[in-house]
């Protein structure tokens, strides 16, 4: 959790392609070669133990290996619906989805989405930029990392997460 913020520093702390030597050839190897598989394992890690999608920690790899905002975040996108639409279809096979909660979710997140890619499609037209899409990528994924830490303090401080419980109970 505490990777996301780090890791955009660092994409902002690197210079523009144009600008690089040719020496970094072989440190941009590397990086194709073990830093991005290691890190896509750890998304995927990462999305399966805590239920994040992996496209959230994909979508910024993906801007930094060179690939376009919009196709990075079409694509981040698409990964997050598999992961969320598992973890969905998993909650209704166990009987554990609440139908009055999850319709009206499911309607609120559909036309929030769509109101949000309209406008973002509206300001990158406008503004001929596409630097928009990457900042409201960084924005999200900073927000949620701010909300999931705020949401552990609580927990840790309710009376019931202070008693220990056994795999059973």
């Amino acid at each position: 959790m505490y990777f996301f913020p780090f890791f955009f520093f660092l994409m902002i702390r690197r210079p523009p392609r144009s600008t690089l030597s040719s020496s970094s050839a072989a440190s941009d190897v590397y990086k194709r070669q073990i830093v991005y598989p290691l890190v896509c394992a750890l998304a995927g890690l990462c999305a399966g133990l805590f239920g994040i999608g992996g496209g959230i920690v994909k979508g910024p790899l993906m801007l930094e290996m060179g690939v376009l905002p919009a196709v990075s975040a079409a694509t981040a996108a698409f990964m997050i619906l598999f992961t969320a639409a598992s973890a969905s279809i998993s909650f209704i096979v166990f009987g554990m989805l609440r139908q009055d909660y999850a319709v009206p979710l499911f309607i609120m997140g559909f036309v929030c989405t769509l109101g949000g890619q309209i406008a973002v499609d509206w300001v990158v037209k406008r503004y001929n930029n596409s630097a928009y899409i990457v900042f409201s990528i960084a924005s999200v994924i900073t927000l949620s990392t701010f909300l999931m830490g705020y949401e552990g303090f609580l927990a840790a401080g309710t009376e019931a997460s202070r008693h220990a419980h056994g795999i059973c109970e």
